[in-house]
């Protein structure tokens, strides 16, 4: 079995580049999207440098339904190596580095077992690519811990289409590929997409909701703190796409649901799409997020939308 439908995001958990995000309210908010009927999980050890596994271990314990856990590897903050990107964590500098090699990939496995209390990975990914390490060498390696039983499903994130066929070419195929895609970035439709379609592989969509700015909720007013990368968000940009979603209210409306599970089953209705992985920082929005399953917008409301964002 592989994700699809609303799995629900991780990121948010570990508290970076998510200042507002408290312990207690994102433990809650797993365990309301499980209640919802969400059974896909997603996290990365980079998540507040190891807390958002943490985290999810701790509303695992609180969730009574079988659910199933996508983490990844490939970003160390812990070796020398060229910075991918430097950031601040609970007032200490991180220095992150992408970093894959096969022992690297088998001690994160490891250290992602422990954080997570779980005996196997549904789901483990390659989170970022470095353009050096070989992907099919590494590829080897996830293949020996499926057989292992560490992992059980192995999958890649943010690959363009020519890395992705430098592994399918020689027969070693992902199961998924993770990479953004919202109403706000629909480049993966040109290449991207056709080719998992083809392929049969997975296309899991993360950010599907902009981080936020396809809420509805975003104020060109809010202050964010230093270490939360929203603070770059433009006034005017927020400004014109609140006044776009606003223009979808009588549609969200004729489904009882809010404007985010409008924009995630927009999402889900686009064709090669076989999950969106939606943040929730509260239980209110892991409970919104969940709603955009059951609904079935009609090809007229599908092209409203889409003619709506591409101006």
């Amino acid at each position: 079995m592989l994700p699809e439908s609303i799995i629900f995001g991780g990121w948010p958990m570990g508290g970076w580049h998510w200042s507002d995000v408290d312990e207690k309210t994102a433990i809650q908010a797993a365990i309301a999207a499980a209640e919802a009927g969400v059974t896909w999980f997603d996290t990365a050890p980079v998540y507040g440098f190891g807390l958002g596994e943490q985290r999810l271990r701790r509303a695992l314990k609180n969730i009574g339904s079988p659910v199933r856990i996508m983490t990844k590897f490939g970003l160390r903050w812990d070796v020398d190596g060229t910075p991918f990107f430097e950031t601040t964590f609970n007032g200490q500098k991180k220095i992150v580095v992408r970093y894959f090699s096969p022992a690297s990939i088998r001690m994160e496995c490891e250290e992602s077992l422990k954080r997570l209390g779980v005996e196997s990975i549904d789901l483990y990914q390659l989170h970022w690519d470095d353009g050096r390490t070989s992907l099919v060498e590494a590829a080897e390696t996830l293949e020996q811990l499926r057989k292992e039983g560490k992992i059980k499903e192995w999958g890649v994130c943010n690959l363009n289409t020519g890395a992705l066929h430098s592994l399918v070419s020689v027969g070693v195929k992902p199961a998924s590929l993770q990479f953004r895609y919202s109403l706000l970035n629909r480049k993966p439709e040109n290449s991207l997409i056709p080719y998992c379609r083809k392929h049969k592989i997975h296309f899991l969509a993360y950010s599907p909701l902009g981080r936020g700015l396809l809420t509805g909720n975003a104020s060109t007013e809010r202050a964010f703190e230093p270490e939360d990368d929203r603070k770059y968000w433009k006034p005017e940009k927020i400004a014109d796409i609140n006044r776009k979603l606003a223009s979808l209210a009588s549609i969200a409306e004729r489904y009882g649901i809010g404007i985010p599970a409008l924009i995630l089953a927009w999402t889900l209705n686009q064709p090669g799409i076989s999950g969106a992985i939606a943040g929730a920082r509260t239980p209110g929005q892991a409970r919104t997020n969940a709603k955009a399953v059951s609904v079935q917008l009609t090809s007229d409301e599908i092209t409203f939308i889409s003619g709506l964002f591409a101006r």
